[in-house]
Order: C-alpha cells, then structure tokens, then sequence
C-alpha cells in the first residue's frame, strides 16, 4: 500500500481536479484514488477492465454493416440475359429460355438464401429432381452476375437485359 500526490490541469495554469491517495492492495491490480478533499474513490482498472466487450462491440457493428449491404430477393429478381440461355426469377420460378430456339424450361424455386455476395437457390425440376445453384459476383449495382461452377456445370455470366 502507498500513497502519492497527483495534479491534474484542465488548460493552461487551471488545475481540474488534485488526488492525494493512490492505493494497491497486495493480490489486486486495480488501483484506488481518492480525491483531494472528497470520499469520492475510483478504480483506474475500470476504464478497460473488459476490453473483449469493446473488441465485441466493434466486430459486431461491423458485422451489420456487412448486413446491410446483404444480398436480397430485388437483386436477383427478373430477366438476366447469357450467352446460350436467358434466366427470368420470380419468387417460385426459375425460367431457362434457350437462345437455340429449344423449348423453355420451368424450374420450382423451393428457397432462396441470401449472403452479402451470393444468392443460393434450391429448385426442383419436373421430374421432383431437387438441385442448388448459386450466382454470385454481382458487380455495377448487380447488373451483372455470374452463376457458379458446381461439378460438371461451368460457371455462366449474366447481365440485366
């Protein structure tokens, strides 16, 4: 335990406040200060004693910031134009439009999850065949995308007719 005389200056020859305690109890590192003239105390440890919650705090408003530039159905929805087929996405439907003149093709869209890059999309074909397919790499205010090689299927870009 000891104890020590600090001035504090609030500007120029002005003096903010005079601590003339400062305590350590043997075991604990936070240290006591009594100011001068009151029985006011206070721990200098306090100020960051959990800083985790601060470093929580900071990932988890960037985490919503992350959020809300997310992916959402208005990103995806409508006719995207391709090399060999058209795509056109409603909330239940995928429509595969062939440029060679081929029947189109109506797809059961079961679910649409959203990243803050890529919209998956599960669908079923007319044989109750389910798969998934993702686009992702949307790019000038999502005017173009690409769909996502998965297996044998090559990756397709897209944009916005």
């Amino acid at each position: 335990m000891h104890a020590r005389f600090y001035s504090f200056f609030d500007g120029p020859g002005r003096r903010k406040a005079t601590i003339d305690h400062a305590v350590s109890f043997p075991g604990h590192p936070e240290r006591l200060t009594i100011a001068a003239g009151t029985r006011r105390a206070c721990s200098t440890m306090g100020v960051m004693k959990y800083p985790w919650l601060a470093v929580t705090a900071i990932l988890l408003s960037a985490g919503a910031a992350d959020i809300a530039d997310a992916m959402t159905y208005k990103d995806i929805a409508g006719l995207w134009c391709g090399d060999v087929t058209d795509y056109v996405f409603t909330p239940n439907k995928l429509t595969v439009k062939f440029h060679d003149g081929k029947p189109a093709n109506v797809f059961k869209i079961t679910k649409y999850t959203y990243t803050n890059d890529s919209v998956r999309i599960d669908w079923v074909n007319g044989a109750g065949k389910a798969s998934v397919t993702v686009f992702a790499e949307f790019i000038g205010n999502t005017t173009t995308m690409a769909q996502q090689q998965n297996g044998d299927k090559p990756r397709r870009p897209f944009h916005r007719c």
